[in-house]
């Protein structure tokens, strides 16, 4: 492992770990203030405008880092980069339209709902602008990415507290994620022209590449989106905005350290990637040493919330949240999951099986979708959170054993499990983070 990707997951993770304290202050103060009402509408106009945001970035999220490096027909980092940014920013606007307009549908008399959704929605315009930041990751910057998000984010957790203090609508913390994104994109752009980068262009080609292979993620995004966020539509359908509020808690509880797993996988994309141009011997190692270092860290993160859940939960949010425990202590366990996911995309791409992401998350987000509307009626919000980790397990593990063009991947998931991967890649990165210090 190269001193690169040791430079990538310090200066992630460091910048992350205030993100993440900043971000809990911030929402535990909000959950507090706003009650479980307000604080259930926010998170289902978030819900609403994460189903669109897939279509909106047409999956260049999960691409734009292995284009730059490879540069397709040697086409040049600014017109990849350009294309990818322009497309992306006209179909945002349609993105807010959409988003208010379904909410407005399935919902009509809840007024407060849609005009938050509105609000909230403007953060897909500069989602769009923030691909930027691939270009920065293609090239081992991620520091910089990392930097720029904890100054964002210091700005936002300000901004949020003085909201909290003046005691405002519930409109201005809707506008307070787009935001954030803005803040990020606009010193991105200054920071990548003020090195003369190559100026951002537009090309049909391009873009027809781009959406060639974008279209395989575009949709599977969309449809794992579906299935992290359908169980938050279905919840205020069929209990109300209150137990939302209830159940986003839970969740921003079990992702409240998910950033080091995301971190990780971030960082050593690149390394990971490049791995596959040099042999197959060489990248079915570095994806079996990724795909050991966040399981083992996964369970034992899992493992230690859910003892700790019910006295976090107190702590944190109050007597008024104390349901939220119960759903915290199995919905911590998709994570590990989640993990595999994210190291199961980095293969699919670099073999070019993505033609395979529609079945595995399209049966993935009926499983959820169906488990929920058995689950939510008999056992409540603990029964959604059952449906969300069996969903993980069925869509990133279990399906692609049925695959036979996936059942590599499966193999090299297996051999992972083994703890000396792990054990020998702890060593030679403790080695390089050594030698770092020393220099």
């Amino acid at each position: 492992m190269n001193k690169k990707v040791v430079n990538n997951v310090v200066w992630i993770i460091g910048c992350r770990i205030i993100k993440v304290l900043l971000a809990t202050f911030v929402s535990i103060f909000t959950a507090r203030m706003l009650g479980p009402d307000d604080y259930g509408i926010i998170n289902y106009a978030s819900s609403m405008t994460n189903i669109i945001s897939p279509f909106v970035l047409l999956g260049f999220n999960s691409i734009l880092v292995h284009e730059l490096i490879n540069r397709y027909n040697n086409t040049d980092e600014g017109t990849i980069l350009g294309t990818a940014i322009f497309s992306s920013l006209v179909c945002s606007l349609g993105g807010i339209i959409l988003s208010t307009l379904m909410v407005y549908l399935i919902a009509p008399s809840d007024k407060v709902a849609i005009a938050v959704t509105a609000v909230y929605s403007t953060t897909l315009v500069f989602q769009s602008l923030e691909l930027i930041q691939y270009w920065f990751q293609a090239k081992y910057r991620s520091n910089v990415v990392a930097l720029v998000g904890v100054i964002a984010y210091v700005v936002i957790s300000v901004y949020k507290t003085l909201l909290l203090y003046w005691d405002v609508s519930i409109y201005w913390f809707a506008f307070s994620h787009a935001f954030d994104y803005f803040i990020i994109s606009a010193v991105l752009f200054y920071l990548y022209r003020k090195d003369n980068n190559p100026k951002l262009k537009f090309s049909k080609n391009t873009f027809k590449h781009l959406v060639d292979i974008g279209k395989y993620y575009m949709i599977s995004s969309f449809m794992v989106t579906m299935f992290t966020q359908i169980d938050k539509l279905m919840i205020k359908s069929m209990l109300g905005n209150q137990a939302n509020g209830l159940y986003a808690v839970a969740v921003t509880c079990s992702g409240m350290f998910i950033f080091v797993f995301s971190a990780i996988i971030e960082a050593m994309r690149p390394y990971v990637l490049e791995g596959k141009n040099t042999n197959e011997e060489v990248f079915e190692q570095r994806i079996g040493l990724l795909y050991s270092i966040l399981i083992y860290l996964a369970i034992g993160f899992s493992f230690i919330v859910s003892i700790v859940s019910d006295v976090l939960i107190k702590v944190l949010y109050g007597s008024e949240y104390a349901v939220s425990s119960d759903i915290l202590k199995v919905l911590i366990w998709y994570i590990p999951f989640t993990c595999i996911g994210g190291v199961k995309d980095i293969w699919i791409l670099s073999e070019g099986k993505q033609k395979y992401l529609l079945p595995i998350n399209t049966s993935g987000a009926i499983v959820n979708a169906v488990l929920n509307l058995l689950f939510i009626s008999k056992y409540g919000l603990v029964g959604v959170a059952v449906a969300t980790v069996v969903s993980q397990i069925f869509s990133n593990v279990l399906i692609c054993a049925f695959i036979c063009d996936l059942r590599r991947n499966i193999s090299i998931l297996w051999k992972s499990l083994n703890p000396t991967v792990l054990i020998s890649g702890v060593k030679v990165l403790f080695v390089k983070v050594k030698e770092k210090c020393k220099r």
